[in-house]
């Protein structure tokens, strides 16, 4: 019996050209040169053959001769039988021949082979022999025509290759085609220059049978004629006791002469993970045997695995164990196509099966899944190969967070709602492939937020709000694409993005938007916006641009743009230029703190400087403070205009302090509200202002506790304050006044 050393793994389905029956890839036929055997008619063939076909499978599919390899040499119609003692890639045959030559020959030697012109007729028999890790001896047929001394055999048959998965006490294997294709029996073989063909003369068989002991995960070869099975092909197992279980698959399988088709175990699943498959068969294992078959895996539905593992949204336990580090692959649940998920209208949702799997390195989703449910993976930290079905449709909350590995992603265009902190916490991310081209309407509240590997995105066209926390943190994120249907950006959705560089917004887009939420941008240091008119803006949350240290010039002149809301653009250190709508009401706390280049303030059209809105009401605390040079841009320098405005009641604390550019201040008379307007301070902070000239009596009462000038402003170093001239007295001898008595003057 041949021995067969089999070292190329070969995946299912694949195609492996073996050179079947030539040890290398031309079978030298060598002739002894010796004139003793020349006068005798005596010659020595030297021979190789294709891999795979006649002896030894050595690495790589390579065949080699093994001692008493016999083969037919045709002299003439004359069947001549040689053997050889040799052993490797090539070996020599000796042979008595009464003509010159060139001739045939046959593997295996056949005593009832012949030969008629070029057609070697032999049989291959359709009761077959099994060997585990190869095929049987003297069976897999190839044919040679000598050339200078040497015989080069080629392969005639194909090779099909499978993997005997749960049962025992297997005794037979039976191969059938789904067509009732030819496999065997008495051929016509033609070399054919070195590319044999075959036709059957007789005896022709559709099926081919192993016989022998067969062994659980142990492969076993068929030997056939090379064609294409249309329909695919059917296997046969039967046990001692004639009982037969049948795999079959319906799908094409193409065989070449000289080929391997390996299609493993049709229907026995093979688990690269053994705590995943003694799950399963823990649970789906129908017929006992102790495997999962892809039958049964297609049975198994979403409320199946519900029904094992209590809440499938948040404890898969009672499936993997209290241990859930123990799962590696899952690769395998590609064969639970049956996941559908009956009390969502026939949902085909892939439960939460992974949530806190750390050990988790990979897994297939089967293609006909459509949802993904919440926490499905999530917390697996060794997760980085996630291959997502192609018409998938919703990925729901906290999917893949915590997904620490996660470096990449595909996603089919078929997508239409990713739920809320999908991907939150997936650091090594770095991009999804294939989202911009998604149908998706609106990126859920911390969809990306945490994941700091994070450099660009392309935004889906459809998309028209990006929700809270959306890009939170993503301190990688440099760019981005959106198309022009954005209104709403969320609270937080883009904070702390430190590498975003300009946004790709022409006015277009800008123009869409009419929300912008609190802390939006917020720590966005490398930000740049340019020049832009936010014409659509409507609302803009608290502290939005906070510490945006190159944001420049902004237009945000919307009618309904009323309030600029608590540290809207505190520490926008570059910011020169803002223009708000005429409407605008209130600014509120800290609106400005540390925009320390800031000169102009003012409502379109109206100049440069600092111009208050005529609807402003309310100044609130720290608002302009340290706004070292607000005002500076105006005419005269450093006067800021409070003309145009008839409303303004109150001025809160601090609201101007160190304003150094402010040099002559007039209030207007309805203002009836000032606690420690003015501050203040040292080098470039220090105040330039001369003179504060109030037209009313409107804050003679404010109280002690109300100084207009913050205490560290000296009474006698404080501006001249001007007052109606009949108000003088009043104004000197009032609670909160009279300590700036030598400074007040009349007009």
């Amino acid at each position: 019996m041949k021995k067969i050393n089999l070292i190329l793994a070969v995946a299912a389905s694949a195609i492996v050209v073996f050179a079947a029956c030539s040890k290398e890839n031309a079978i030298p036929e060598k002739v002894q040169q010796e004139e003793a055997e020349a006068a005798s008619g005596k010659v020595t063939l030297t021979a190789t053959i294709d891999p795979a076909t006649a002896t030894v499978l050595a690495a790589g599919n390579k065949v080699e001769w093994v001692a008493n390899d016999a083969i037919s040499i045709f002299d003439g119609t004359t069947n001549i039988q040689s053997t050889t003692t040799d052993s490797g890639a090539s070996a020599s045959f000796s042979a008595s021949l009464a003509t010159a030559g060139p001739w045939y020959a046959l593997y295996p030697y056949s005593a009832g082979a012949s030969i008629a012109g070029s057609l070697v007729t032999t049989t291959l028999p359709a009761a077959q022999t099994a060997v585990a890790g190869s095929f049987a001896d003297d069976l897999n047929i190839s044919v040679a025509l000598s050339e200078a001394g040497k015989l080069s055999f080629k392969n005639v048959l194909g090779l099909i290759k499978f993997t005997v998965g749960a049962d025992a006490d297997i005794v037979k294997v039976t191969l059938t085609g789904n067509n009732s294709e030819v496999l065997a029996g008495t051929v016509d073989i033609d070399y054919n220059s070195g590319n044999p063909t075959w036709a059957v003369n007789s005896g022709a068989a559709s099926s081919v049978e192993l016989t022998g002991t067969f062994v659980k995960g142990q492969t076993y070869y068929f030997a056939v004629l090379p064609q294409t099975f249309t329909n695919g092909i059917t296997l046969t197992y039967t046990n001692s006791s004639d009982a037969n279980r049948v795999e079959t698959t319906a799908n094409e399988l193409v065989l070449g002469r000289s080929q391997i088709r390996n299609i493993g175990s049709p229907d026995i699943i093979t688990f690269a993970d053994p705590d995943v498959k003694a799950a399963l068969v823990a649970h789906f294992d129908a017929n006992s045997d102790g495997e999962i078959s892809k039958a049964e895996a297609e049975a198994v539905t979403y409320n199946d695995f519900e029904a094992i593992v209590g809440n499938a949204d948040i404890d898969a336990t009672a499936l993997w164990g209290a241990d859930l580090t123990v799962i590696n692959t899952f690769d395998e649940l590609k064969y639970f196509t049956g996941l559908t998920n009956s009390s969502q209208s026939g949902r085909h949702q892939l439960p939460a099966l992974f949530k806190g799997c750390t050990n988790l390195t990979s897994v297939k989703i089967p293609d006909n899944i459509t949802h993904i449910s919440n926490y499905s993976f999530a917390d697996c930290s060794s997760l980085d190969g996630v291959v997502l079905p192609s018409g998938l449709t919703h990925i729901f909350s906290n999917c893949f967070n915590g997904c620490s590995l996660l470096a990449s992603l595909e996603v089919p265009a078929t997508l239409t709602a990713i739920s809320s902190y999908a991907f939150k916490n997936c650091t090594s991310l770095a991009g999804i492939e294939g989202f911009g081209s998604t149908a998706l309407t609106s990126l859920g509240t911390g969809l990306f937020a945490g994941c700091t590997s994070l450099a660009t995105i392309a935004i889906p066209a459809t998309v028209t709000s990006i929700g809270n926390n959306c890009f939170d943190g993503c301190t990688s994120l440099e760019s981005f694409t959106v198309a022009s249907g954005v209104k709403t950006i969320g609270n937080y959705a883009f904070r702390n993005c430190a590498s975003l560089g300009k946004l790709p917004w022409g006015s277009s887009v800008q123009n869409a938007i009419t929300s912008i939420g609190q802390y939006a941008f917020a720590g966005c240091v490398n930000m740049t916006l340019g020049t832009r008119n936010w014409q659509g803006v409507t609302t803009v949350g608290k502290a939005a641009f906070l510490n945006c240290k190159k944001v420049s010039n902004l237009t945000m002149n919307n009618a309904s743009y009323q309030t600029i809301q608590d540290s809207t653009f505190f520490g926008c250190s570059a910011l020169a230029t803002i223009r708000v709508s005429n409407n605008l009401e209130i600014v509120r706390n800290h609106a400005f703190n540390g925009c320390v280049n800031l000169t102009t303030f003012s409502n379109t059209g109206t100049g440069n400087g600092f111009v208050l809105p005529p609807n402003v009401t309310r100044i609130m605390s720290y608002a302009f403070s340290d706004c070292r040079v607000l005002a500076s841009a105006n005419t005269p320098s450093g006067v800021p205009n409070f003309s145009n405005n008839s409303v303004l009641t109150r001025i809160d604390d601090r609201a101007f302090r160190y304003c150094a550019a402010f040099t002559e201040v007039e209030l207007p008379a309805s203002v009836t509200y000032l606690r420690r307007t003015f501050g203040t301070g040292t080098d470039s902070r220090a105040m330039q202002m001369t003179s504060l000239k109030l037209n009313s009596d409107a804050v003679i009462s404010q109280g002690v506790d109300h100084p207009v000038f913050e205490d560290d402003w000296a009474a006698e170093d404080v501006p001249t304050i001007y007052v109606p001239a009949a108000l003088v007295d009043e104004y000197k001898a009032a609670d909160g006044w009279s300590v700036y008595a030598g400074k007040i003057v009349g007009f």
